[in-house]
């Protein structure tokens, strides 16, 4: 019996240790993808013109929660949100 418990402890001991050692490499990937953004971050040219924020325009209508309700099924809510977001593009498209 004092066999089996010692086996489960060294067990135990090996997993944690692969655990531990798993958890260091993992820190050091981490540390080597936040170098290499910081780099790129840096080599970015300083005076290239940065994209303009995408403008907040308020629906037309307010949603609530009984337009919501009325049309029925999680089908049905996602072809409607799907022809809101055609209608939303081809409108973007011919405003430019």
């Amino acid at each position: 019996m004092e066999f089996l418990a010692a086996g489960l402890s060294s067990l135990i001991s090996v997993f944690a240790l692969a655990l531990f050692v798993a958890g260091v490499l993992k820190l050091f990937q981490i540390h080597t993808v936040l170098t290499e953004i910081k780099d790129a971050l840096r080599s970015a040219p300083q005076a290239a013109p940065r994209a303009a924020a995408p403008v907040f325009t308020a629906p037309a209508a307010p949603v609530t929660p009984t337009a919501l309700h009325s049309l029925g099924s999680g089908d049905d809510m996602l072809r409607a949100l799907d022809a809101q977001m055609k209608w939303d593009e081809s409108t973007s498209r011919s405003d430019r």
